[in-house]
């Protein structure tokens, strides 16, 4: 009985711990929530063209470069 009741005391800690990590895990979601901003769209549409638009020429020449190679 004594060992039960130590498990239950172990388990109701755990789950207070837990709900306490959640609680602060919510504030954190709360205060970093910003409207999304005419700066972040710019921002991404400048990641686009300065990283996926080059990696995609990068593939693109590749591509022919083996394509001649192989001679098709």
């Amino acid at each position: 009985m004594e060992k039960q009741e130590k498990i239950l005391d172990e388990l109701r800690e755990i789950k207070r711990s837990l709900w306490d990590v959640h609680r602060r895990m919510d504030e954190l979601e709360k205060k970093q929530k910003k409207p999304f901003l005419l700066w972040d769209m710019i921002r991404s549409l400048l990641i686009g063209f300065f990283a996926v638009g080059p990696a995609i020429i990068v593939v693109m020449v590749l591509w022919q470069l083996v394509m001649n190679w192989a001679g098709l």
